[in-house]
C-alpha cells in the first residue's frame, strides 16, 4: 500500500473549514486539537517530561556564543527513554522544513523528493521489521521559517500524529527547535542542512568540547571547518591582499561564524574585518560597505538570510565595493536565489553538498545523482537544486534505522540504530559513529561558482552552478574555472529565460512600469515567465509574460473566456501551468499550493462569494487571519477587528454571514482576503452586480487598505473587472487579455483606444461606447 503524504502547518482552504485545524494545519482526520484549544493526546500515549516554553525558546536559536542556553538537556532530555504504543502496523515519519518564509528556497524541491521516496519499493511496499511488514506514512509540516512554529508543528507531529521519527532540514531556525522537541519527548530525529556546530550548540552542547551524546538526535552535514575547507582553498588560488570582509548577522548562524571563522582565517594568513552583528532584515548596509572599502577588503564571506544578501550585494555594486572573490554561505545555494540578482550573481562562489556531477547513487533504487537531477528537471520544468540530495538521503537514513530495529515503535532502539549507522547513498557516505561529535556525520562540500549557462543537461540555464574546487570533495569532477566576480553593474534585473518550445511566441514583452505613479518604480513583486496552460485545444495562458511591481495597481479586462480568472488561479496556486515559471517575491513558487502561496502574501477574492454562512462575519475574517496569515490568538483577533473596521463591516461583526446582502457579501469577500495580510491582492470581479455608488464604496475600501499599516500598507493590486469604466478611472495600468494572450498593456486610456481591444472586448471601434463614467467626479485617479 502506498504511503499517504499529508501536509501540516500550512494554511487550510478557506472554502473548506473542515480541513483546517486551529493553526491552519491540514489535518484530514485523525487526532487533532483538543477541547479548549489544548493539544489532544491519544489514549495510551505517555508524554515525557517537558521543558518549559521559555527554555525551549532560549535553546532554539542558540549559537556558539550562547552555549549554556540549553545545557539542561544533557541531564534531562538524554535520560528519557520511551517505548511508545506506536501506530500498530504503521510507521509514521514527520518531515519539517521551511516551505514558506525567508528560508523557503531551501524547501523548493522537497515535494519532489518526498514523492520520489514514495515511489521507491521500500516505502511503497512498507518496511519489514522483526518479520512484520509495516506501512509507512509521511506527514509534511511547514516551519514557515519561524523557530516557534517549528517547535509547534514538531510537538503536534509527536503528540497528535504519534510520529515514530522526525526528519528536519534547513538551517538552525528549523532544525534546532525540532531537535529540541524530539530530545525532550524521546522521539528519534534526523537533521540535515545545518552547520553541525549550530545544531550541537542549539541542543545545549559545547562544540569546543563535543562529548555530550543526545540520545534521540543525529545529523548529517558539514560544519564551520567544512566551510573553511571549501572556501579557503579558493581564496588561496586568487591573488589578493588577504583582507577578508565578514558579513555575519546577529543570529544563530552569524554568531557561530563570528566565533569560528577568525581563528581559521588567521591560521591561513588572512586578516578578518567584521562588519558588525547586524539584525536580520536590515535594509541599508552603507556603513558596513564603507567599512569594508576603508579596509581595502579584497575577499568577502558571509552567512545572511537571502533577502539581506540581495540588498547588500546590490548596494555594494552601486557603491563600487568589488571584492576579488566573494564566497557566500546560506545564500545563492539554489536557482531561485540567483534570479533575484540577475547578472550581479556572475562568479559568486558558494558551497555545494550535492550535485548531479557527484558520483552518488540511491541506496534504495540504485538511481544516480545525475538521474535524480534530470528527473527533477523533467518533472518540474525547473533547474536542479542541491537540496534534493540531502532530503532524499534523510529518508534513506530513516529506512535504515527502522529496519535495523526489532520494533519500529521502540524509540530508544531506533535512536540507537541511528547512532551506530554507516551507509553510502544519495549524499555519499553517512557515518554517525565517526563524526566530530556524537551523532554527527560529516559530508564533503565542493567549491562552486554561478556562471552564465551553456548547452548541457545541467547547465543550459541563464546561470548555472559549476564545480571550481574539489579540495574537500576530490571525487567530484571540476567543470568550471575559478574567476573573480564580474557583474555587469547597473543590470540588476532578473535574467529572463528563453521561451520554451518552438515557433514564434504570441506573448507581449513586459513593458516598462507606468510613469503615472512613483509607487510602480518599486521592486519586482510578481513575474510570470512564458506561462502556458491549455485545456485540450483551449488556451487560457499562451507563453504569457507579466511583471507586477510592489504597490502597483493594475486592471485586467477581456472578453468572456479570455483567461482572466485562470490567470488569477495560476498566480494564486489553484491552477498549475503546463510550463513556464511563476516567481513571487524573488522566489519560484511553481511547486507551492494555494495555501502556501497565501502564507507568502498572495491573497485573492472569487467572483461568487462563498462565506461560511453559519459563522459570524467576525469568525469568517478571524479564520482568514489564522489560517491564511498564520496569526495566533490576540494578533489574529486584532487583525480581524482592524479589517472589519476598514471594510465597513464592524457593525455586522456578530451577524451570521448567510444573512448578508450582496454588497456586504462582497465586502466580506474582500475582508477575508485582506485579513490574510497580502502583499499582492487579486480582485476577481468584486464589483459585479453592484450599483455605481456601491462600486464607489468598494474602491474606497481598496484605497484604504493600500494605505493602512493595520492591514498591510504596501499592497499591489491586480483587478479583473467587467465594469470597465470604473476600472479605467481607477487603475494605473491596464491589461487586455484575449485567448490567454496579453494583447495590450499600458495606460488605461491607451489600452481602451487600441483598435484590437475595441474589436475583441468592446465589440466596436466606436469610442463613444465607453460613455461618461458616473464616478469620475468622486473616484481618485489612482488608488
Amino acid at each position: 500500500m502506498p504511503e499517504a503524504v499529508r501536509d501540516q502547518g500550512r494554511a487550510g482552504s478557506l472554502s473548506n473549514p473542515d480541513k483546517t485545524g486551529t493553526d491552519g494545519a491540514t489535518t484530514e482526520g485523525g487526532p487533532g486539537p483538543g477541547p479548549g484549544g489544548g493539544t489532544y493526546q491519544p489514549p495510551g500515549r505517555q508524554v515525557g517530561t517537558m521543558i518549559s516554553r521559555r527554555q525551549l525558546l532560549q535553546g532554539a536559536g542558540a549559537g556558539v556564543a550562547v552555549l549554556g542556553a540549553g545545557r539542561l538537556l544533557g541531564s534531562r532530555g538524554a535520560s528519557l527513554r520511551r517505548i511508545a504504543s506506536g501506530s500498530g502496523g504503521k510507521i509514521v515519519i514527520g518531515f519539517v522544513s521551511p516551505q514558506t518564509g525567508d528560508l523557503a528556497d531551501f524547501a523548493t524541491s522537497n515535494n519532489f523528493a518526498v514523492n520520489k521516496i514514495r515511489q521507491t519499493s521500500a516505502y511503497s511496499k512498507g518496511f519489514t521489521v522483526g518479520g512484520t511488514t509495516y506501512t509507512v506514512e509521511i506527514i509534511v509540516a511547514d516551519s514557515q521559517s519561524d523557530p516557534n512554529r517549528a517547535s509547534e508543528v514538531a510537538r503536534n507531529l509527536i503528540l497528535s500524529n504519534r510520529a515514530d521519527l522526525i526528519i528536519t532540514s534547513s538551517t538552525p531556525e528549523t532544525d534546532n527547535p525540532v531537535a529540541l522537541i524530539c530530545e525532550t519527548e524521546g522521539v528519534p530525529c534526523v537533521s540535515t542542512v545545518v552547520p553541525w556546530q549550530s545544531w550541537y550548540a542549539g541542543l545545549g552542547g559545547d562544540p569546543l568540547k563535543p562529548t555530550t551524546k543526545y540520545q534521540y538526535n543525529v545529523m548529517f552535514f558539514f560544519g564551520l571547518e567544512g566551510f573553511g575547507k571549501c572556501f579557503i582553498p579558493m581564496w588561496n588560488r586568487i591573488s589578493t591582499n588577504k583582507v577578508v570582509a565578514e558579513m555575519f548577522p546577529n543570529d544563530s548562524d552569524g554568531n557561530a561564524f563570528r566565533a569560528a571563522w577568525p581563528p581559521m582565517m588567521k591560521a591561513a594568513g588572512y586578516t578578518p574585518v567584521d562588519g558588525g552583528a547586524y539584525p536580520d532584515g536590515t535594509t541599508n548596509f552603507t556603513s558596513m560597505i564603507s567599512d569594508f572599502k576603508s579596509h581595502d577588503c579584497e575577499i568577502f564571506v558571509n552567512v545572511p538570510l537571502p533577502p539581506d544578501f540581495n540588498t547588500f550585494w546590490k548596494e555594494a555594486a552601486q557603491q563600487d565595493f568589488k571584492p576579488k572573490l566573494a564566497t557566500v554561505a546560506k545564500v545563492l545555494l539554489f536557482p531561485a536565489d540567483v534570479k533575484a540578482l540577475g547578472s550581479l550573481v556572475n562568479n559568486i562562489a558558494t558551497d555545494s553538498w550535492w550535485s548531479p556531477f557527484a558520483p552518488y547513487k540511491s541506496s534504495l533504487t540504485g538511481e544516480t545523482a545525475a538521474q535524480l537531477a534530470l528527473d527533477y528537471q523533467k518533472t518540474t520544468g525547473q533547474q536542479w537544486t542541491q537540496a534534493i540530495g540531502s532530503t532524499y538521503a534523510a529518508f534513506e537514513v530513516a529506512k535504515n534505522a527502522f529496519t535495523e530495529a526489532s520494533d519500529p515503535h521502540d524509540h530508544a532502539e531506533v535512536a540507537a540504530a541511528l547512532h551506530s549507522m554507516k551507509y553510502e547513498g544519495m549524499n555519499g557516505v553517512v557515518d554517525f559513529a565517526s563524526g566530530p561529535a556524537p551523532g554527527v556525520a560529516i559530508i564533503p562540500a565542493a567549491g562552486v561558482q554561478w556562471k552564465k549557462g551553456k548547452p548541457g543537461s545541467f547547465t543550459d540555464f541563464p546561470y548555472a552552478m559549476y564545480v571550481v574546487d574539489n579540495s574537500d570533495a576530490p571525487s567530484w569532477p571540476i567543470n568550471g574555472t575559478l574567476n573573480p566576480p564580474t557583474p555587469e553593474v547597473g543590470e540588476a534585473e532578473p535574467v529572463r529565460a528563453e521561451p520554451v518550445g518552438t515557433g514564434p511566441s504570441r506573448a507581449t514583452p513586459p513593458l516598462a512600469p507606468s510613469p503615472l505613479n512613483s509607487r510602480v518604480q518599486a521592486s519586482l513583486l510578481l513575474e510570470l515567465d512564458h506561462v502556458t496552460k491549455r485545456f485540450g485545444r483551449v488556451s487560457v495562458a499562451d507563453e504569457l509574460n507579466l511583471e507586477v511591481r510592489a504597490d502597483e495597481l493594475i486592471g485586467v479586462v477581456g472578453p468572456n473566456g479570455a483567461g482572466k480568472t485562470s490567470l488569477f488561479s495560476i498566480i494564486s496556486g489553484d491552477l498549475a501551468p503546463d510550463r513556464g515559471r511563476v516567481v513571487f517575491g524573488g522566489r519560484l513558487v511553481n511547486g507551492l499550493d494555494a495555501a502556501a502561496r497565501c502564507r507568502l502574501g498572495i491573497g485573492r477574492t472569487y467572483q461568487v462569494p462563498r462565506p461560511f454562512e453559519q459563522m459570524s462575519v467576525f469568525e469568517n475574517v478571524l479564520v482568514a487571519a489564522q489560517a491564511g496569515a498564520g496569526l495566533r490568538r490576540g494578533h489574529a483577533t486584532q487583525r480581524a477587528l482592524s479589517v472589519l473596521e476598514e471594510t465597513g463591516l464592524a457593525g455586522a461583526a456578530n451577524r451570521p454571514a448567510g444573512e448578508l446582502g450582496l454588497l456586504d457579501r462582497k465586502r466580506l469577500e474582500l475582508a477575508r482576503a485582506l485579513a490574510t495580510g497580502p502583499r499582492l491582492l487579486l480582485l476577481d470581479e468584486v464589483a459585479a452586480g453592484l450599483t455605481d455608488l456601491e462600486v464607489e464604496e468598494l474602491i474606497a475600501i481598496v484605497r484604504r487598505a493600500r494605505a493602512s499599516p493595520a492591514i498591510g500598507g504596501s499592497l499591489a493590486v491586480v483587478w479583473v473587472e467587467h465594469v470597465v469604466r470604473a476600472l479605467a478611472s481607477t487603475v494605473e495600468r491596464l491589461l487586455c487579455l484575449d485567448e490567454g494572450v496579453i494583447i495590450a498593456d499600458g495606460r488605461p486610456e491607451d489600452v481602451l483606444a487600441d483598435t484590437r481591444v475595441k474589436e475583441v472586448y468592446l465589440g466596436t471601434d466606436d469610442p463613444s461606447a465607453l460613455g461618461q463614467h458616473p464616478l469620475d467626479s468622486t473616484v481618485p485617479e489612482a488608488i
